[in-house]
């Protein structure tokens, strides 16, 4: 927390405002704060996107939640800005926010991900310079607003035809009158705790409704488990904010290259235009035809969608920022321009793909004449991968919802009437009963049923197609009491008559060992270093970024199995020659390298001198040094600080590398010498252990409950532009 004295002098409160600034945020940004502050305050391009932060930041909750929040605020854009006559360029997707000075922001001067804008958000906040006056007083009245209207919508939304015992729990009198009074009724009521969990019990009754009755809402739009979650947020305790910001005038804007780029990716606005555009660039080379084209396939239109305003005419593409009366940074791209572009794109290959057929696995496979397989995902128990899985079942509900037009089809099997959620079932137009104990249990599953029940016979069941429901029953391959060794039996064939088998199902080895990794050794810039746990793809790590790499931990005993692994893995590396520096002698099994130093730190030292001054090679030499404070001590008569100078001088020479191995209260001891400044970049960094965040050496921004945890010893982060992802390390030594 940033606290400042009473009466501080000016200065003073700036001296230790910016050095908070630099204790969050470190060396990782060049752009300057003040640009990066005006970008992460001016929000997404959503409508009171200040409003929506507000409110959500208010209600303190963790981290993670604020992330998901941020990506679902912001989505993918961005937007230019204007400072002391330079661009500067913005641009966010799922992975965090990317700035840039130019007119794009495809390579980026720095980028911040979302952990690291929400931990700048909460800052902001917290010093009352995030948002404006009016926006910090009116939030929380907003929010009512939006929770009040929410709720009378999900009532509207009640199919009280077909279920009207349903409407009727909402006879209450703050839930009668007209859109209005309804509204600021319920919104009235928002102020006392008692009321709010009044709604809440009565929505729990509609979402029961709704998971067992699939037509109890009328349009997806408003549903009472969102109504819920909005209600219980209500509840929570809430943080005040302050603002220090006076009414200041908007920077300047201007369209970004990306912007243009995502507007023209969109497609022609007529459905199946990118299709159209894609045949026709292909088959007709000349310009002037495209052009003529271009103005006949857009016509003459536009939208509107609350930031962007986009019209196109004889003359071209129109694009512009803000309301529709008072447009900014507006832009016009002419139809030779137009044309310009999406050939690129087309060259490019980013203009047509399954995407460019408003995602139709159909009218891909029809249009493109191209194939592509259909996947089809079977899941067997399904209530035990909720149990075992909890996390993937809202992305299974998703993929069951989007999956068929992109050519994804699901089957899942369970064994209970309420084993898969209401907004999963939905998305199931078929849905095959087996035999149940209680009959009730069918018209849960397919609606009303008309008495209608299976016969007792092994493998009948009822199915409800094109809104009739019906018997059937199942085939099998073979008589019942042998179909477990019928089914062996056709195993064992297809195993003798199928040569290409499915790949094995990734796992994390209990080491991970050179046999791991060996496929993806490859150059400097790419060193695998172990297996993300979350993925289980290969973590990679780049030595070449910086004259120094560093190693570190709690206690450099803990990196002896690491770096002894790491150094035979750079030893595979053909274009390298590896010198390893060990005074303490702890390396694993040194007899394996053939350039091994222990006692003799000044021969190594003289040895890193000769390799420095080496001239036309295609070759770099690789110090590994175990235990830098050490190896810097042991060097006599002056030549620690020679090697010091020696570090500086070679800063810029690209084929000699060192990666310094130690204890992090070891390090920390160089941070302020001028080779670790100038070799060294602490947001990339390798870690072993626990304790990554009660440090402060590695600039790692990741705080998260894993990075907070003890962990095992051969686990650890890869630190990349201070982003710290969970691996499992090398470990060539440890016995199984």
């Amino acid at each position: 927390n940033l606290q400042l004295s009473l009466f501080p002098l000016l200065e003073e409160q700036q001296d230790i405002i910016r050095e908070a600034e630099q204790a969050t945020f470190g060396s990782a940004f060049s752009i300057s704060q003040q640009i990066i502050d005006e970008v992460i305050t001016s929000g997404s391009n959503r409508e009171s996107t200040a409003i929506n932060i507000c409110i959500e930041y208010s209600k303190n909750k963790s981290l993670e939640d604020k992330i998901a929040f941020l990506r679902k605020e912001f989505e993918v854009g961005g937007k230019g800005f204007v400072f002391d006559d330079k661009n500067i360029s913005a641009w966010w997707n799922y992975d965090g926010m990317y700035i840039s000075q130019g007119n794009t922001a495809t390579t980026y001067d720095e980028h911040l991900t979302w952990e690291q804008v929400s931990n700048r958000i909460d800052e902001l906040l917290e010093l009352g310079r995030f948002a404006a006056p009016e926006v910090i007083s009116s939030f929380a009245d907003i929010e009512k607003e939006r929770v009040a209207k929410y709720l009378f919508e999900v009532i509207r939304n009640i199919n009280d035809h077909d279920y009207p015992v349903l409407r009727d729990i909402f006879k209450e009198e703050v839930y009668q009158g007209n859109y209005d009074d309804a509204v600021a009724k319920i919104k009235a009521s928002l102020e006392n705790p008692q009321e709010i969990q009044h709604h809440i019990s009565l929505l729990n009754i509609l979402e029961t409704a709704k998971n067992n009755h699939d037509e109890v809402m009328r349009f997806r739009f408003y549903q009472p488990d969102i109504s819920i979650s909005q209600l219980q947020d209500m509840l929570l305790p809430r943080e005040v904010f302050a603002t220090e910001l006076e009414a200041a005038p908007m920077p300047q804007r201007f369209i970004t290259e990306d912007e243009i780029t995502k507007l023209l990716l969109g497609g022609t606005g007529v459905h199946e235009g990118k299709y159209r555009t894609y045949i026709f660039f292909t088959t007709h080379p000349d310009k002037q035809e495209r052009i003529a084209y271009l103005k006949h396939e857009y016509g003459i239109g536009g939208g509107y969608d609350s930031y962007r305003n986009e019209s196109h005419d004889g003359k071209g593409i129109a694009f512009s920022h803000g309301d529709l009366m008072q447009p900014y940074a507006q832009t016009l791209l002419k139809w030779n321009e137009v044309e310009k572009r999406i050939d690129k794109f087309i060259k490019q290959g980013i203009y047509f793909c399954i995407a460019s057929y408003n995602g139709s696995y159909n009218i891909y496979i029809k249009n493109s004449g191209k194939k592509l397989p259909r996947i089809m995902i079977m899941v067997n128990n399904y209530e035990v991968l909720g149990e075992t899985y909890e996390q993937y079942i809202d992305v299974i509900a998703q993929l069951s919802r989007e999956g068929e037009k992109y050519g994804i089809f699901f089957v899942i099997s369970a064994t209970g009437i309420n084993a898969v959620r209401g907004k999963t079932s939905q998305n199931f137009g078929t849905q095959l009963c087996l035999q149940f104990n209680d009959e009730g249990d069918y018209a849960s599953i397919l609606g009303p049923i008309r008495g209608m029940t299976p016969t007792p016979v092994r493998g009948r069941g009822l199915c409800k197609i094109g809104g009739r429901v019906f018997e059937f029953q199942t085939a099998y391959p073979y008589k019942w009491e042998n179909i477990n060794t019928f089914i062996k039996n056709i195993c064992a064939q297809l195993n003798e008559k199928v040569s290409k088998k499915a790949d094995k199902i990734a796992v994390l080895p209990d080491h991970v060992r050179l046999q791991d990794i060996e496929s993806h050794i490859d150059t400097l810039s790419n060193v695998p270093i172990g297996i993300v746990k979350e993925s289980l793809e290969t973590s990679t790590f780049n030595f070449n970024r910086s004259l120094i790499s560093l190693i570190s931990a709690q206690d450099i005993s803990m990196l002896d199995k690491f770096t002894s692994s790491l150094a035979q893995v750079f030893q595979n590396i053909v274009s390298i020659d590896l010198y390893v520096c060990d005074k303490s002698e702890s390396f694993k099994d040194a007899s394996k390298f053939k350039n091994y130093y222990s006692l003799n730190t000044t021969e190594a030292f003289e040895k890193m001198k000769q390799v420095s001054e080496l001239e036309n090679t295609d070759r770099t030499s690789v110090f590994i040094i175990h235990g830098i404070e050490e190896f810097i001590n042991s060097l006599s008569g002056g030549l620690d600080r020679e090697f010091k100078q020696f570090l500086v001088k070679v800063k810029s020479n690209k084929n000699i590398r060192f990666v310094f191995s130690d204890a992090v209260n070891k390090i920390k001891l160089y941070e302020y010498e001028d080779f670790y400044r100038n070799g060294v970049q602490p947001i990339n960094a390798i870690w072993v252990g626990s304790g990554i965040t009660d440090q402060f050496t590695i600039k790692s921004s990741t705080y998260t409950k894993e990075t907070r945890a003890a962990i095992p010893g051969d686990f650890g982060y890869n630190v990349d532009r201070g982003t710290a992802t969970y691996v499992k390390l090398l470990d060539f030594y440890t016995e199984e």
